[in-house]
């Protein structure tokens, strides 16, 4: 539990930062209009970055490519969970 909060939580930090200074190009504005792509972009590098994090600080067990793994599908699950709230708060 403690290893994907802290990949959610380094995506979202990382999503943040990095849409607030470079985002230019709204990732879907009809649904969320303050996410960018590169902001997303971010979100996903920061989960990968999370969970390396998380390799070598707590667990040191796991495989490069299981950090790749979970990066990428708690970056992207995450940013596909977002824009659903999005949308769920926008419709009601």
């Amino acid at each position: 539990v403690f290893l994907v909060l802290l990949v959610v939580m380094a995506s979202d930090t990382l999503a943040y930062f990095i849409g607030m200074k470079f985002g230019k190009h709204h990732l879907y504005k009809a649904v969320s209009p303050n996410k960018t792509i590169e902001g997303a972009l971010g979100g996903l590098a920061g989960a990968i970055l999370g969970a390396a994090l998380g390799k070598y600080l707590f667990f040191s067990a796991l495989q490069i490519s299981d950090v790749l793994a979970l990066g990428l599908f708690a970056g992207i699950s995450s940013q596909v969970g977002d824009l659903f709230e999005s949308l769920l708060k926008r419709s009601f």
